[in-house]
C-alpha cells in the first residue's frame, strides 16, 4: 500500500522510502525554533523526521 508524505504530498511504495524522501522545510517551519509542533495535535517533536513519521502514521506514537 502506498504511503503519502504529510508535509509535500509526494506518494511512496514503502515507509523506508518515505523515511529516506527528504524536501525543504515547509515556511511555517523555518522560524518554529527548536522542536517541530504537530499542526493538527500539537505534539512536539525534536526533529522534523519524526513530526512526518508521526503524521504518516495517522498521529500515533509518543512525542520525541
Amino acid at each position: 500500500m502506498a504511503v503519502k508524505c504529510p508535509v509535500c504530498g509526494d506518494e511512496f511504495d514503502t515507509d523506508e522510502q518515505l523515511a529516506a524522501h527528504d524536501h525543504e522545510m515547509p515556511v511555517p517551519w523555518e522560524n518554529s525554533g527548536s522542536g517541530f509542533e504537530c499542526p493538527e495535535c500539537g505534539a512536539m517533536f525534536d526533529g522534523e523526521e519524526h513530526l512526518i513519521e508521526h503524521q504518516a502514521a495517522g498521529h500515533t506514537g509518543v512525542a520525541g
